[in-house]
């Protein structure tokens, strides 16, 4: 038994180490042979704003190990599967036992109806040759929205109360209340990761935004973005480190409310809802809401509590930060409906006036208007006059020696056949010359620039279109290294495959660009251009007009130049001086629909410059026959405009894109600049172009039209900013607002441009003052424009610059409102109001509510 129970020992030791060995031989295996070669973690997912928007950037991460003992570098590919032939790449370096997660931008560029997710398949390569290592396929969702909003935020009620605020102020404006949401590891590096984003909230405590997500934000805020702080979270410190000297707020205390009461809405803001320009609003409730007060200089408040600021704003290049100093549940309690209104048309004024017939400035060069014009800028030669001349010379030269050759024999006869065959021998050289210069037009890169930029801002945003032409079939390569973007068009997933390979954050080429021979290839791009002296405007309205002066940057020499607003356009006269250029703007250079020149003489320019202008600056007005609204299924859209705006043409500005191999750059550069004026001095007389004076809607309630006897029918859509036809008889009021810059103001005289077809029709114009109709002229028929003069005397402005004029159409004889025919509709197609006065000291403002009929 001892013998049997020794030998059991010893085999169960000798099995334990058997077993031991095994498991030490294998660890040594795998240790001996490691990983050659990096992995993806995972299949790349959507970072930012979390969605892909067609025709937008947005940025995608992918996890990668390098499981190997030695730096490699990498290449990650990027595709959707319904676009395989166009690829997306970023070169890193990973470092040995290491993981990453590299950001890469990439673009959606298809937009399918009722497609809510994209399939896509990321692959991990070796850095000079196609050799897979890893492949995964993935999903992305796809988002369709006109106004994107992102928040920053962290999973607490407070936060839940934001969300809840923003959410409310997308629906008071009918958006969808789908939002992005991007949390510290998901704030964007790449520049192109807010492409498409217009509006972020942040209301967690402390965002997380290392150096260069700053600098991205900067640079998205300064060219157009909205940034919405909610204060009473967001700590102040902190938002100091992010917008540096744009913040300026210094924080006094925070408390604890259970009634808000809002008041002091500024009337500067856009009033697409009919809302008057102050209001007050009371909130009651029982869980208290959060108030920081706070001090801004350079802010503008919009809404005030208890006389703290509320809701502030002020602007940042073209884009604007956004204040909010109270709790969410402040904007969505029922008595905050008016207070969320505002909140919506302070965060989201784009959103508020969209219109259905406009489209973005830089959306009207990627059109058959853009595509023109750079097909206009291709340089061509014809056969040179000295060529024609020397080629005719010869064939006179030949003709009078052969005829006096016959002349001499007595064969004259001949000269009919002989001159002739001479005749078609010289046609037949200059076709010969001419088809092969043909051959021989110069490759060129031709571009139209939109250069969006902001006085006194030393940068500015480029758009554009690239038109590359080569007479023979070529591949080309795209790259920037100063960022921005470059998009090839592919109408089809044939052809050869294309790569943008990022190998840094502002470093791009795209690959492999075919060039079809002898046509025009146009590639949409975007890319910032920093100047040595920033646009500088000094003008006032005086007695003429508008005045002043302009400086521009070296190497820019302003040309053609407009200023387009809402319902017509304005020549500028200009005049150079030494250093600055002389601006002159009268109510004389008002042009008619679908001029843009103040002149008869068009050069090959203008006229390119003229077909630009068409597609963006026509007025386009219902018809008459139909009553057609501008924007339905009948009529283009047009560039929508939030304000008067300077346009200019300009030598180009540089891009960064390099092209190889080289073509010939040649093309211009269109310059979109908000008109700013300063205030005149009291005392100066001052006349305002009309298209100058801003005119919306007055704000009526029933008793006010009972009790100045006036029918009003809704003739007039705010969305479209334009009139529509109608039948019956009707009224319109419509609150002219002057220019701040020469308020108060005490009239002299005002002239109203009224354009109206209304056959058959008497129509009654009058100002109102002191709350009663002031007749000022009955018109009978009209069918186009004319020009009423108003004396001094039929007219009032209100504290805030507001004048009310008005029109009443009546019904024809024999008008049977059951009968109507589309030849009974009247329409009027321009409303605008010329104002001369005296600017007069401050204390001398009016005090009535600028936007009501009476003093309620």
């Amino acid at each position: 038994m001892r013998l049997d129970a020794f030998v059991a020992k010893v085999a169960v030791i000798g099995l334990v180490v058997l077993l031991c060995a095994g498991f030490t031989a294998t660890a040594q295996t795998i240790d001996r042979e490691p990983e050659t070669t990096p992995k993806l973690g995972g299949s790349a997912g959507t970072s930012g704003l979390g969605f892909f928007q067609a025709n937008r950037w947005g940025v995608v991460q992918a996890h990668v190990h390098n499981r190997t003992a030695t730096d490699r570098e990498v290449r990650i590919v990027f595709s959707f599967n319904d676009q395989p032939q166009r690829q997306f790449v970023r070169v890193v370096t990973i470092p040995p036992n290491a993981r990453r997660t590299v950001e890469l931008p990439a673009r959606f560029s298809v937009s399918k109806q009722g497609l809510n997710v994209a399939e896509t398949e990321t692959i991990i390569v070796a850095p000079k040759e196609d050799i897979e290592w890893d492949r995964k396929p993935g999903i992305v969702r796809l988002y369709d929205g006109r106004e994107i909003t992102a928040i920053v935020a962290e999973n607490t009620p407070a936060d839940d109360e934001a969300i809840f605020a923003v959410t409310a102020v997308r629906d008071r404006l009918g958006l969808p209340k789908s939002m992005g949401y991007i949390n510290d590891e998901r704030t964007m590096r790449f520049d192109l990761g807010w492409d498409g984003l217009n509006t972020l909230a942040i209301t967690t405590d402390r965002p997380k935004f290392d150096a260069v997500q700053r600098a991205a934000l900067r640079r998205w805020l300064n060219g157009g973005g909205t940034l919405v702080v909610f204060l009473d979270q967001v700590d102040n410190e902190s938002m100091q480190l992010l917008l540096g000297a744009a913040w300026g707020v210094d924080v006094v205390d925070q408390v604890t409310l259970n009634s808000v009461s809002f008041n002091k809405v500024d009337a500067s803001l856009p009033n697409p809802m009919g809302l008057g320009s102050t209001f007050k609003a009371d909130v009651e409730v029982e869980q208290p809401i959060t108030m920081t007060r706070v001090i801004a200089d350079g802010f503008t408040t919009h809404l005030a509590v208890r006389g703290w600021p509320a809701l502030m704003s002020r602007k940042m290049g073209r884009g604007r930060i956004v204040i909010n100093t109270l709790g969410g549940r402040a904007y969505t309690e029922e008595a905050g409906v008016q207070a969320a209104d505002v909140f919506a048309r302070v965060a989201m004024p784009e959103a508020s006036m969209v219109q259905m017939n406009t489209m973005e400035p830089s959306a009207a060069l990627n059109t058959p208007a853009g595509t023109e014009f750079l097909a206009n800028q291709v340089g061509y030669s014809i056969v040179s006059r000295k060529t024609v001349a020397t080629v005719l010379g010869a064939f006179a030269v030949a003709f009078v020696i052969c005829g006096l050759a016959l002349l001499l024999r007595s064969r004259l006869e001949w000269i009919g056949p002989i001159g002739a065959a001479l005749a078609v021998g010289a046609t037949g050289v200059l076709l010969f010359i001419g088809l092969k210069q043909r051959g021989q037009i110069e490759p060129v890169v031709t571009s139209v620039q939109l250069i969006e930029a902001e006085p006194e801002s030393p940068s500015a945003t480029v758009r554009g279109v690239l038109g590359m032409f080569t007479p023979d079939a070529e591949n080309v390569d795209l790259g920037s290294q100063q960022g921005g973007w470059a998009w090839p068009s592919q109408t089809s997933d044939v052809g050869p495959l294309r790569r943008m390979v990022w190998r840094d954050l502002d470093t791009w080429t795209w690959t492999n660009v075919p060039l079809p021979p002898a046509a025009l290839r146009p590639i949409d791009y975007e890319a910032a251009v920093r100047f040595d002296t920033p646009v500088r405007m000094d003008l006032r309205y005086g007695p003429e007009g508008l005045t002043g002066t302009m400086h521009w940057p070296t190497g820019y020499k302003p040309r053609d130049m407009v200023i387009a607003a809402a319902h017509a356009n304005i020549a500028v006269n200009t005049t150079a001086d030494t250093d600055a250029i002389n601006l002159r703007v009268t109510p004389a250079d008002v042009l008619p629909d679908g001029s843009y020149f103040n002149t008869n003489m068009m050069s090959d320019d203008r006229k390119n410059h003229a077909v630009l202008y068409d597609r963006m600056l026509k007025h386009e007005t219902p018809k008459q026959d139909t009553g057609t609204m501008p924007g339905s299924a009948k009529t283009e859209p047009r560039v929508r405009l939030l304000g008067p705006t300077l346009l200019t043409w300009t030598e180009m500005a540089p891009s960064g894109i390099s092209i190889d191999p080289q073509l010939h750059p040649v093309g211009q550069a269109l310059w979109s600049l908000p008109l700013r004026v300063n205030a005149s001095a009291p005392g100066t007389h001052v006349r305002i172009p009309w298209p100058l004076v801003a005119m919306e809607p007055a704000r009526t309630t029933q008793d006010d039209r009972e009790r100045l006897g006036l029918v009003m029918l809704p003739i007039y859509s705010q969305a479209h900013d334009a009139f529509f036809g109608v039948s019956g008889a009707s009224a319109f009021i419509g609150r002219f607002e002057l220019p701040r810059q020469v308020l108060p103001l005490n009239p002299k005289g005002a002239t109203l441009h009224f354009d109206v077809t209304a056959t058959n029709r008497s129509v009654d114009l009058f100002t109102l003052k002191d709350n009663a109709l002031r007749p000022i002229k009955t018109i009978n028929s009209p069918d186009g424009p004319t020009t009423i003069d108003i004396p001094a005397d039929a007219l009032q402005v209100d504290d805030r610059g507001g004048v009310l004029v008005g029109f009443y159409v009546h019904n024809p004889m024999n008008f049977n409102p059951g009968d109507v025919q589309v030849s009974s509709l009247w329409i009027v197609r321009r409303f605008g109001l010329e104002v001369a006065g005296e600017v007069m000291p401050a204390t001398a403002a009016a005090s009535t509510d600028p936007n009501t009929i009476s003093q309620r």
